[in-house]
């Protein structure tokens, strides 16, 4: 995959889409070869990272899931994980928990990076046992890309907006000129954050908007009548 999965960028969508639904008629084709979320080249350190923590004692399994939780915290912003508490803590050697580590490191970071609205819930989860990921480890990663994505309702999580008032108003004159005559529109936003934000909008400026949006909306509906989409969505 060429860039995010987040990129707003019209065809990296449709790319996206298609190596999508390719990978689900190699599947149903029998052709075991398939490009998972990660990409057509596997890192090194995902790749073994189930053999490494196959290794590991009877407590592989807690020490997965304990490094997947200080992965993800270190992802979202919080101080990279210490390597030495965390050997203390698992009761793992640091030269056998660093490979670990930095194999767990790359896999929550590609999984914070899928779009749960591009990606089914079962073929994650398909990628995830071609990856050979523990089914622990495995349980915790989907709910990590897929419960927040409800929480969210699939959408971002910048604030929204929840009322939009608007009026115009008509410059008669100004300091400058005697006779102006010139419409203004004034508009009001108030987001779900509690924020508002008041604004100006010239005539020109409005029409742009208008424009724009008539042209987003056009861009979807071809997108939607695409043979790609439409089989993704089934």
């Amino acid at each position: 995959v060429f860039c995010d999965r987040n990129c707003p960028d019209v065809d990296c969508f449709q790319l996206y889409v298609v190596i999508d639904t390719m990978n689900q008629v190699k599947m149903a084709s029998g052709n075991v070869e398939r490009t998972t979320f990660i990409g057509y080249m596997v890192p090194k350190d995902i790749k073994l990272l189930p053999k490494r923590l196959a290794k590991l004692e009877q407590n592989a399994n807690d020490v997965a899931l304990h490094l997947a939780d200080a992965c993800i915290a270190a992802c979202r912003g919080a101080s990279s994980p210490d390597l030495q508490s965390l050997s203390e803590i698992s009761g793992v050697e640091t030269e056998t928990l660093l490979p670990i580590l930095a194999g767990m490191y790359s896999l929550v970071s590609a999984c914070l990076q899928v779009t749960p609205a591009l990606k089914k819930k079962k073929l994650f989860q398909e990628d995830l046992d071609t990856l050979n990921i523990p089914i622990k480890l495995k349980s915790k990663l989907t709910t990590l890309v897929y419960k927040e994505s409800n929480e969210c309702g699939g959408k971002s999580t910048l604030p929204a907006i929840v009322d939009l008032k608007w009026r115009v108003d008509v410059t008669i004159s100004t300091s400058a000129l005697k006779r102006v005559l010139k419409p203004c529109i004034l508009m009001q936003t108030t987001l779900s954050n509690g924020i508002v934000k008041t604004f100006e909008v010239s005539i020109e400026k409005f029409h742009e908007l208008r424009y724009n949006t008539a042209f987003m909306l056009k861009d979807i509906m071809e997108i939607s009548k695409l043979p790609a989409v439409e089989a993704h969505n089934k």
